[in-house]
């Protein structure tokens, strides 16, 4: 009752580009008279800045058995972590073009990105010394007595990122998508992903196949962290080894979509009840998903959206409800000769009972707990959402079938309770010539 999670975020991007040679106009559709201008060759350069703050405190840890181990004192808590993330990328861009006939317009044919990317971070956290050795604490038998200091660790890496993908408007549309680790913290990762997009017919529909293979090394908090009540030391964890593969097939006529996707994942990081990351090093975890959407309108401004999914893990350490549903009841319309669109509906969403996740507010990390399976009831939102040109509104009135069924609530996470019944409202006006 004692304990508060504060966290801050900030972010700065910039990115510059310099077009080389000849511009063509971009015909967006049939006369338009201020097509944009885009060249065959681009140099660019981007630059993103991330900043990252989170400090746990708790003014009297005593109070509760909650907390495992206590490291530093016993009378308080004050653990912070702090990541800044200086991303460095230089690229050179390269733009297909076919003229289009009876006008002077052209059109993309292909785009192909090539960049070099630098990343830094510096990563302060609390650090233990110890009291008798005097020395940095990474992996420590829990019974020594630790000193709190702030302590400044670097990563560094050097990758080649590539893309490459034809017009989202093609009858066959692909992307690729591909990054190499170069050299330091993220040396030999590897990550490459990719998508086919088949447009068959207006009648029949269209086809999407894709993959994703990444061989990543683990998030660095995961090697080593040390606080008040948890600390952990694992620099011998292997990198992260994942496919994952999927396909969709959608019927516009009939508002149909039916999917498939598989994750089969080697080295996954879990986190124990003990607040300890440990490795399936041993196991591989096989998930696999199916997806039904089905979507309904009845005198055209009466709409019932379905999606429900079905998923299967192979691991019980990675659980996963059976069966998840959402489905959406709304009323839509334009009014005042089309300068207003509103909608008025219903979402309800629920899904079946499973060992849902326990979690640790002191590292932020949910962990796995199979002690208490978690119960599950529809859960209901009313909305309105407005649409005035380029003026935007909704109100929602979250949960609000609270306290209408046998079960009061439900909880979100292993005893800790969702959110109660919640009102929300809010205002988008975009400004632009």
């Amino acid at each position: 009752s004692t304990a508060k999670n504060v966290l801050s975020q900030k972010r700065a991007f910039v990115q510059q580009t310099y077009s080389i040679g000849k511009l063509y106009n971009f015909l967006r559709y049939a006369g338009d008279t201020l097509p944009p201008k885009f060249p065959s060759l681009k140099l660019g350069h981007r630059f993103a800045y991330d900043n990252q703050r989170n400090s746990y405190q708790d003014t009297a840890p005593n109070a509760s058995s909650y907390y495992p181990n206590f490291f530093v004192s016993t009378t308080q808590t004050h653990d912070s972590l702090s990541t800044q993330l200086f991303d460095n990328e230089a690229f050179v861009a390269f733009f297909g073009r076919r003229k289009l006939t009876d006008t002077t317009g052209y059109e993309h044919t292909i785009s192909a990105r090539a960049a070099l990317r630098h990343q830094y971070g510096r990563i302060t956290q609390t650090a233990g010394v110890d009291t008798v050795f005097a020395n940095l604490i990474e992996g420590v038998p829990q019974d020594t007595t630790f000193v709190g200091n702030d302590t400044l660790r670097t990563i560094e890496s050097g990758m080649l990122v590539l893309h490459f993908e034809n017009p989202p408007k093609s009858k066959i549309n692909y992307w690729l998508d591909a990054s190499y680790g170069l050299w330091g913290t993220y040396q030999n990762d590897i990550s490459v992903s990719g998508r086919l997009f088949v447009r068959l017919s207006n009648k029949i529909g269209w086809l999407q196949a894709g993959g994703t293979l990444q061989s990543l090394t683990p998030d660095y908090l995961t090697n080593f962290y040390f606080s008040n009540h948890y600390q952990w030391n694992n620099p011998n964890f292997k990198k992260n080894n994942s496919l994952q593969l999927n396909a969709t097939y959608y019927n516009p006529s009939l508002r149909l979509e039916l999917g498939y996707q598989n994750h089969t994942i080697d080295n996954y990081v879990v986190w124990q009840p003990t607040g300890q990351p440990d490795q399936l090093s041993s196991q591989v975890v096989n998930i696999s998903q199916f997806i039904l959407r089905k979507d309904f309108t009845f005198w055209q401004t009466l709409h019932l959206d379905n999606r429900i999914a079905v998923q299967l893990s192979s691991n019980s350490q990675v659980p996963l409800p059976l069966w998840c549903s959402w489905h959406s009841l709304y009323w839509q319309s334009k009014l005042f000769k089309g300068a207003t669109k509103l909608q008025i509906g219903m979402d309800v969403r629920t899904n079946a009972n499973y060992y849902a996740p326990g979690y640790l507010p002191a590292i932020g990390q949910f962990f796995v707990q199979n002690t208490e399976k978690q119960t599950y009831y529809p859960i209901a939102d009313v909305f309105l959402t407005a649409k005035v040109k380029r003026l935007r509104l909704f109100a929602k009135m979250q949960h609000v079938n609270q306290g209408l069924f046998k079960q009061k609530s439900y909880y979100s996470a292993y005893q800790h309770p969702a959110q109660d019944r919640a009102f929300y409202f809010g205002v988008s006006w975009m400004f632009y010539d």
